[in-house]
Formats: C-alpha cells, structure tokens, sequence
C-alpha cells in the first residue's frame, strides 16, 4: 500500500529567492593568484569598448561636432576592425605567448585612449585610432585561460567560477556608467572633453600593471 501523498515544500520567501549581488566577490578571497587575475578581470571589464564609448561618443560631437550618423558609423567601423581578433582569439596567444599577447591588449588600450586624448584633432586622425582595435582584443584569451586556470586550482566548479565572473561583469557595467558619465561631466565643465579618454587610459595602464603582476605571481609557482 502507498503511503499519504507527500506535499511539495513551500516556495522559498522573495528575499532568498533573490541572488546576492556581491557573491562575486568570493572569487577575491581564494588566494592571491585568483585575486589578482580577477582584478586584471575587473579593470578590463570597467574598459570594456562598449562600455566607454556609451560617454565616450559624445566626445566626438563635443569636438568634431558629429551627428548620431557619422558617430554610428565610427562605431561600425571599430567594431569591424575588432571583428578578426575575436573570431580567432587564440592566434596572438600561439604566437607571441600567453604573457606578451595579455600585454599586447593592455598596451594597445592604452595607446588608442592616448592618442584620442592627445594627438587626434582632425576628422581623419579620429579614423586611424581604431586600427589598433585588432591588437586590443588579443589579451582577453589568454586572461580567461589564466582565470580558468587558477580557478579550478582553488577548488571553483566551471559553472561557479562562470557565474562569479558574470556577476563581476554586471558589477563592473554597474561602476562604469557612474565612473564614465562623471568624469565625462567633470571634463565637459572645464572646457577640455577631449580629455575624456585619459578615464579609460588610467585603466588600461592599471589593468596592464596588474596584469604583469598576475603573470609573476604564475610564473613563480
């Protein structure tokens, strides 16, 4: 004979059911290779191009005087020139190494922001500063081999370690838009928006610094 029904347990209140958004932050406290990694993570997330060029468009009506069309096509065509390095994100790695093609990314930031805040003054030097976008995406396969890789040497499953940098992500576009639409304000108020991309370029300096450091840390052990 079978026994009473069971019933199904009540759902959870709203208040569990909702996702801890500094979970993430964990992945900071699994050693100090992880950390590090992470922070590389973080800083290159805060720089994402879709993230800075949000404000940073606005730039290009401030001092070129550029409508939505002529900036939309601008975007295209970083877009385009990003599109090789993303399709085969591997090939910077196989052939420069894990170390020299993360810091080819860093550096090729950073290079673009320099030149946006220093030498374009011209419509024509705005459309060379993209040709480094190719070389930009280069460092991010071999930093989420790294991350992977000192991951699952602190004990992260793939899918945990997954959602942690997703989560990290969304705390980073989170922190980007407050950071990137200040300090847009604060140059548009002192008459100076074409210093806008010195933001993004003390980040990809950071991210650089950190970077080499994280590959310290890994070659050490």
């Amino acid at each position: 004979q079978r026994g009473p029904p069971q019933l199904a347990a009540p759902p959870a209140p709203w208040w569990q059911r909702v996702g801890n958004p500094t979970a993430c932050l964990k992945i900071f406290r699994r050693g100090r290779k992880l950390a590090v990694l992470a922070t590389a993570q973080l800083l290159a997330f805060l720089g994402e191009p879709i993230l800075v060029s949000r404000v940073g468009s606005l730039v290009l009506t401030e001092t070129l005087g550029w409508g939505t069309a002529a900036r939309g096509r601008y975007a295209s065509l970083e877009c385009a020139l990003s599109i090789p390095g993303l399709a085969f994100p591997g090939v910077a790695e196989r052939h420069l190494g894990t170390a020299s093609a993360m810091l080819l990314g860093s550096a090729a930031a950073l290079m673009q922001h320099l030149l946006n805040a220093w030498w374009v003054k011209e419509p024509w030097q705005q459309f060379v500063v993209p040709l480094f976008s190719f070389a930009r995406v280069a460092g991010h396969a071999p930093l989420t081999s790294l991350l992977h890789a000192a991951g699952e040497e602190a004990g992260f499953g793939q899918a945990e370690l997954r959602g942690c940098l997703q989560g990290l992500q969304s705390l980073a576009s989170l922190l980007a838009i407050l950071i990137w639409t200040s300090w847009f304000s604060h140059c548009v108020r002192n008459g100076k928006p074409r210093r806008f991309p010195l933001g993004p370029a003390a980040v990809a300096a950071a991210e650089m610094a950190v970077g080499g450091l994280a590959l310290h840390i890994c070659r050490k052990r």
